[in-house]
Order: C-alpha cells, then sequence, then structure tokens
C-alpha cells in the first residue's frame, strides 16, 4: 500500500465473535471484556431446544453494566438458545407471571412482564448487538421466523414449532418489540436487548477505531 499526503491510516482490528472480537476489543485498550461462565467449546445443540436459556448471557451483561459504561457489546454469535433473551430478562430483574429463566418452554401463557428494573439498571447505556452475518436477515415470528428455520432444518415435530412461535409472539408482544429482520438472531434474543432501551440495530461485526491524532469515537466499553 502506498501512502498518500493528506491521507489518515487507521488499523481497525475487526472479527466476527467469539475468542477473536474478545481480542479485537481488548486490543483498543478500553474494553472490559466479561465472558459467560458456559464452555465455549461445548457443541451447540441443533434445532428447538425449549428448555435452554440465555440467563448466563444476562449474567455477564449484569456484571458489565455494574461500572455504568457507555456503551456495551454483546456478543450474540454462536448463540443457539430459542428464549428471545427472556433469560437475560431474568437476569437483569425483570419480572413476569412466568419463569424468565427456564427457556422458551416456560414462557407459555406469560400475559405480564415488569420490565422496569431491567430498564434502570440498563440505564443510558447503549447495547450493541453483535450477530452472526448469516442471522442478520431473520425475523422472529411466523413462516421465515427463527422457529420455522431450525425447526424445519432438524425435522421439529410441528406442534413444538407452533407451540414456540406462540409463545415467543406473547413475549415481544408484551416487549411492544416489532418483527423485522434481524430480530430472530440468536434465538431472538436481540428482542429483549432492544426491549431495553438505548439498543442499536444488530451488526454482523464490531470495527471501532483506534486513537489517532484526530480524536476517538466512543468505544465499546465491554463484550
Amino acid at each position: 500500500m502506498r501512502a498518500r499526503p493528506g491521507v489518515e491510516v487507521a488499523v481497525v482490528p475487526m472479527a466476527a465473535g467469539g475468542a477473536d472480537l474478545r481480542a479485537a476489543l481488548a486490543d483498543l485498550g478500553d474494553a472490559s471484556p466479561v465472558v459467560t461462565s458456559g464452555d465455549p467449546e461445548a457443541p451447540a445443540v441443533a434445532g428447538i431446544d425449549p428448555w435452554s436459556t440465555s440467563l448466563e448471557i444476562g449474567n455477564a451483561l449484569a456484571a458489565a453494566l455494574a461500572s455504568r459504561p457507555a456503551r456495551v457489546v454483546v456478543d450474540l454469535t454462536g448463540v443457539r438458545t430459542h428464549d428471545a433473551g427472556s433469560g437475560i430478562l431474568a437476569a437483569l430483574g425483570a419480572h413476569a407471571d412466568v419463569a424468565l429463566d427456564a427457556g422458551v418452554g416456560g414462557l407459555a401463557g406469560i400475559t405480564r412482564l415488569d420490565l422496569e428494573p431491567a430498564r434502570a439498571l440498563v440505564g443510558d447505556t447503549e447495547l450493541v448487538a453483535v450477530v452472526d452475518p448469516a442471522e442478520l436477515g431473520d425475523l422472529l415470528l411466523g413462516l421465515r421466523g427463527v422457529t420455522a428455520r431450525r425447526g424445519h432444518a432438524t425435522g421439529a415435530d410441528p406442534a413444538l414449532m407452533l407451540a414456540t412461535d406462540a409463545s415467543l409472539g406473547s413475549l415481544a408482544g408484551l416487549l411492544g418489540v416489532p418483527d423485522g429482520p434481524g430480530m430472530g438472531a440468536a434465538g431472538g434474543a436481540v428482542v429483549a436487548l432492544t426491549a431495553l432501551g438505548r439498543g442499536s440495530p444488530p451488526a454482523p461485526r464490531c470495527a471501532p477505531r483506534r486513537r489517532s491524532s484526530r480524536g476517538r469515537p466512543p468505544p465499546p466499553t465491554s463484550s
């Protein structure tokens, strides 16, 4: 690459997710990654697991929010839970008339949800969801939703698919989040993060800039 007078060159660490994303953020010097206690090498469960929960992601997010950062980057790449982030909401203090930390199977019959404790914990922090690029177009519900996609790919029981889609729809309705491209990413966890306030649209990658002589933008705080 030939340098040109007057052109500023910035080295930008990038990654799709996982350990590489944590390394890219740590390379900035301003980020403090917080990881879940789960096994990152554990194989993902194919199809729909009605009892898998995003609670551990929520616990890590709660730990990151304790210092009131300006921004938290939440790495959702590789997430195979299917609870629309209800476990995240539970970890942040949300309450409902059903168990929020028991997976999508525990959401059946949900009619009430109190999100205020979780929103208070998030405060003015911006939440940035990083998802697999292949899931950016995924809807949450319906024939093009995450349940239909995962279910048809693995031959899931149609009755389970219908019940799962209905439960996700009930939660999304209580959260007040309309369906759209990206809402089904990471088993719908994007929906929960979007409902919590100052959320950014799901991104396929995170590409913050290094410090330069012309100033720097606010960096992500943790992942």
